[in-house]
């Protein structure tokens, strides 16, 4: 669990570069993204591997149970560099193409970052200390996600219909939208781990305490 939770640290380390250069159209961490995002690549190869030799020991029922729960959430946070990296080529696209954003389309994306980065931290929590409140969180958070989602995507077509709207940079935002909820499902992934107890079987706890 300290090994994911490593390998969660980095995976957002990457995100936020990716943001930086996304939002600040600051290219010189480009290079610094993609080694990252190595590194939660080799972290995932490194833990399941680990895990599977684990599996193959005599374990006790409880502790075999939860190997394929964290095998999965390893996985997940694999996935969520992926989706760092696609924010980098989004960036990247920005970049190169000298795309506009405006300060109201900005201020709506910043505020998708911020629910992630109190995802990622509950979600960590909650791996750690097994804590239902911290992983209750993270739920009540991919639930704003996805809200706000439906409600950003509908604003924009609002924008586009108004008119003078650069529609590369409308492709981006939703891009940007899309790719964001998508990293709150991965970090919700391993919240619902949390609350069945690390075990496929068991039922979501309802507990926040």
């Amino acid at each position: 669990k300290k090994e994911i939770s490593r390998q969660m640290e980095c995976a957002q380390e990457t995100l936020n570069d990716s943001l930086a250069v996304f939002f600040e159209m600051d290219s010189s961490l480009i290079d610094r993204v993609q080694q990252k995002e190595e590194v939660v690549d080799n972290l995932q190869k490194e833990i399941i591997q680990y895990l599977v030799e684990l599996s193959q020991r005599q374990l006790g029922e409880d502790e075999a149970e939860k190997i394929p729960v964290l095998i999965h959430s390893v996985n997940d946070v694999e996935r969520v560099g992926d989706h760092a990296i696609n924010i980098l080529e989004l960036a990247q696209r920005r970049i190169g193409q000298k795309l506009p954003l405006g300060k109201e389309e900005t201020e709506e994306l910043r505020e998708l970052v911020q629910i992630v980065h109190s995802m990622f931290s509950n979600t960590s929590s909650a791996l750690m200390q097994e804590e239902p409140a911290s992983a209750h969180v993270v739920l009540e958070n991919e639930d704003r996600i996805n809200t706000l989602q439906v409600d950003l995507k509908a604003q924009h077509i609002e924008r586009v219909n108004r008119g003078g709207y650069n529609y590369l940079s409308g492709i981006i935002y939703i891009d940007f939208v899309d790719n964001m909820e998508k990293i709150g499902d991965h970090l919700s992934n391993i919240a619902q781990g949390v609350l069945r107890h690390l075990r496929w079987d068991a039922e979501i706890s309802d507990s926040k305490v």
